[in-house]
This record gives C-alpha cells, structure tokens and sequence, in this order.
C-alpha cells in the first residue's frame, strides 16, 4: 500500500501566505509613506536645546544597558519658534550636543509636528528584510518538526 501524503489545510495555506506577506506589505506602505510626506515636506533647521541621557533603562531583548537619550530641540518657521523634545529619534542622538544643529521636515500647514526625513524609512526597511527571514525561519522550523516526526516512527 503507498503511503499517502498529507495535504495542507487551505485555511493553513491562506494564514501562512497571508503572514508571510505582512511584512513586504507593511514595509512597502511604511517606505511609501515616508516618500510621499518628504516629497511635500519643508525643511529647516533645528538647535538641540537639551539633552538628557539616562543608562538606567533596560532594553528590549538584551541586559546591556544601552543609553536613553531625550533630546528638546527648537526650530523657527515663519518666524514662530516650536519646541519638541524626541526620545531616540535622531541616528546619532548619543552624540548631540547642546547648541548642535540639523534639518527637519515638516508639513505645509503643520509646522509644529517635525520629522528627521527617515523616521518610517528604516521601519519600512526592517519591515521588508523580516520578510525575507520569515519564510527561511518557518521553513526550517516546519523541517525540524517533519524531521522529529519521522523519527519517532
């Protein structure tokens, strides 16, 4: 008697074509949207008024502790000065400065909310490489268990 291979559940297949897609999604959304707000953004530039470093804060899957930086910058637009403070939000945050400029993006209109220019640009990219990764990882661990399978038998 031939042995009979299992076929996958069609709902398994959708979840799993589904899950496997999320990321290239969401990734791509995220890119999109960082081009189309930089393609009608302004800029100009913003003085670090403080900065504030904290090494008591645990990260997120490590026991290093890695510095917190807040960092309250000022920025002019039209003659009208805004302040916001941003907590990591600077590639090189750690070594910011008072006194220390760069440029920020800002909508037409919305001025008091300003962006680096790559704020989702790297979400989107850490997005899109989760999701080369993802499929490898389900693939080895679905292998790994097929494996265990047949060797119990």
């Amino acid at each position: 008697m031939a042995k009979s291979k299992k076929k996958i559940h069609p709902g398994v297949l959708i979840f799993l074509i589904l899950f496997t897609a999320f990321p290239f999604i969401v990734g791509g959304a995220l890119i999109i949207y960082n081009q189309v707000y930089m393609s009608k953004a302004e800029s100009t530039e913003a003085v670090v008024t403080f900065v504030q470093e904290r090494r008591d804060v645990m990260r997120l899957f490590t026991t290093r502790k890695i510095p917190h930086i807040k960092i309250s910058i000022k920025y002019t637009v039209d003659g009208v000065d805004y302040h916001d403070v941003w907590s990591d939000k600077i590639r090189n945050a750690a070594t910011m400065k008072i006194g220390d400029t760069f440029p920020v993006y800002y909508q037409p209109g919305k001025p008091e909310k300003a962006a680096t220019g790559h704020d989702l640009m790297g979400a989107g990219i850490a997005f899109i490489v989760w999701g080369f990764v993802q499929p490898v990882v389900i693939l080895v661990v679905g292998l790994l268990g097929v494996k265990k399978k047949k060797k119990k038998k």
